[in-house]
């Protein structure tokens, strides 16, 4: 942006032979009439310009735009996108305040990129009837719902983001784009048992969040899916059942299972040997953690909120780990041992509040044997950020 403002006028422009305006990340605040764009132009970004408001006229565009990018500014009113230039292949419209209902089937055929992301639009998303060169959908944060039939499975998408919009009854997975590789249907009002079979094998990433989906089973199993899934939420949903970690795929970087009904045991050792981040939070997973079997990929462990106990010993693990959060917070621990190397460990960030725990530290005698912390930490001088609270105490 060249921090410019005021109207926008584009008079001037009408004589200059341009294929390409970018007036982004400015500070303008009305637009002319952009029938007076030059009909040489193939490309218009005025994206960031957040106090540029108003209803553009989408059909007096040049019929030969191939690129339209007004995102991240405050328009607003009904807009036709069946209107738009034929040729449009690259629309972004997120992050605004446009109405209308939209017939997904008139869109232009030749539209590679669609961002239609966090605005008012309404209608019915029937997968199968977008462009078929499609490859990049995001619909997040609208007032759409949405279907998909077998017809679907052929098309290019690669990302599709429904987030936020309902579902009208609970999806098939192989109906789903063959080629998907990122599937986001986070609080699209899902409902009834978890199945998982059937999703398109390229996916790497699957966030099915804040939505009502059970277990079907006692033992949560994840053999179906993927082997190169990286990314997996299920957070907030209503799986209740144990984990059958070892069917987990071995690819995956990020598990994040919290806030259900889980309960039993956590294997660690059955755990991917690539997962970097591991979020178990407001469950009731129980027992013990043997904390040698985590992964040394392993950078975030969250546990709160669950009822796990007995001895949490990093003395046996840390030399080798990347672990920079960990949280396990209002569980039942009562023995904490620690080591050296944690202690050197300057940006581990460790939260064990309202645990009992009891804490040897050898290497410190002053804070020898058990003692309850509040307040500053006792270790902050060695460069350890910790937290750790008895029983009773409160933060």
């Amino acid at each position: 942006g060249m921090e410019c403002t005021g109207t926008l006028d584009l008079s001037a422009l009408s004589e200059l032979p341009l294929k390409e305006l970018d007036l982004s990340y400015n500070h303008f605040y009305r637009i002319g009439n952009l029938s007076v764009l030059p009909d040489t132009l193939t490309m218009l970004v005025l994206r960031g310009n957040s106090q540029l408001s108003g209803t553009p006229d989408l059909t007096s565009l040049p019929l030969g735009l191939e690129y339209l990018d007004l995102s991240g500014c405050r328009f607003y009113g009904t807009v036709d996108l069946s209107l738009l230039p034929r040729n449009l292949s690259y629309l972004r419209l997120s992050s605004n305040y446009f109405l209308g209902t939209v017939n997904f089937s008139t869109l232009p055929p030749m539209l590679f990129w669609l961002d239609l992301s966090s605005n008012n639009f309404q209608g019915r998303v029937q997968v199968e009837d977008l462009p078929p060169l499609l490859w990049y959908a995001d619909f997040h944060q609208n007032m759409l719902s949405w279907v998909v039939g077998p017809r679907a499975v052929g098309l290019n998408l690669v990302y599709l983001d429904l987030s936020q919009n309902p579902s009208e009854r609970p999806p098939n997975f192989a109906y789903f784009p063959a080629a998907l590789e990122i599937l986001q249907l986070s609080d699209c009002a899902l409902y009834g048992a978890l199945n998982l079979s059937g999703l398109p094998t390229n996916l790497t990433y699957l966030d099915l969040s804040s939505n009502s989906l059970h277990s079907p089973m006692v033992l949560l199993n994840f053999s179906d899916l993927p082997q190169e899934l990286r990314f997996l939420s299920l957070m907030q949903n209503e799986l209740r059942a144990r984990v059958a970690w070892a069917t987990l795929p071995r690819a995956l970087q990020t598990l994040n299972l919290g806030n259900n009904l889980l309960y039993g045991s956590v294997d660690m050792a059955a755990l991917p040997r690539n997962l970097r981040s591991l979020l178990l939070d407001s469950n009731s997973f129980s027992g013990g953690l043997d904390l040698r079997g985590l992964p040394s990929s392993l950078t975030k462990l969250s546990g709160a909120y669950n009822w796990l106990d007995g001895t949490l010993d990093f003395s046996v693990t840390l030399d080798t780990q990347q672990l920079s959060s960990v949280d396990l917070s209002f569980c039942g621990f009562t023995r904490l041992v620690l080591s050296r190397s944690l202690v050197k460990a300057a940006n581990l960030a460790l939260n064990l509040m309202a645990n009992p725990l009891v804490c040897p530290l050898p290497f410190l005698p002053s804070f020898m044997g058990s003692f309850d912390c509040e307040g500053e930490d006792p270790l902050a001088s060695a460069g350890l950020r910790l937290r750790y609270f008895t029983a009773g105490l409160t933060n």
